[in-house]
């Protein structure tokens, strides 16, 4: 699987480079180390939102995980957009889930398609 995003792509092609991680490389990208959060067992809420362009809120997130040998854990993988579910965009926007990191999880990429300056949070 690939990036989400160009600029996770690049940190991916470098082997997952720790130097990066928590330094928001982009304004549309976060990696982040979550090794001790992955327990496997415990709920975490993750919460999103946006600045509003001039066009509305019509930017997404994806979430990713990835394993200390690089690899994403695709199952894991998160969207905000659900395009199953008609709005007024003909898509639905979600913003928060809750999920288990799994124990194998190493890092997280938070990436926006076209939104910059989201914030979020995982507790």
């Amino acid at each position: 699987m690939r990036a989400a995003n160009p600029e996770c792509e690049a940190w991916v092609l470098s082997g997952c480079n720790p130097d990066l991680a928590g330094q928001n490389p982009a304004l549309a990208a976060s990696i982040e180390d979550v090794a001790d959060l992955a327990d496997g067992r415990t709920r975490r809420d993750f919460k999103w939102d946006a600045a509003a362009t001039p066009e509305g809120d019509y930017g997404g997130v994806i979430v990713q995980l990835w394993t200390a040998k690089c690899t994403e854990i695709a199952a894991a993988r998160w969207s905000s957009v659900d395009r199953s579910v008609r709005g007024n965009h003909g898509w639905t926007q979600k913003k928060s889930t809750t999920f288990v990191l799994p124990p194998q999880a190493r890092w997280m990429t938070v990436t926006t398609n076209d939104t910059v300056n989201i914030e979020w949070t995982l507790t």
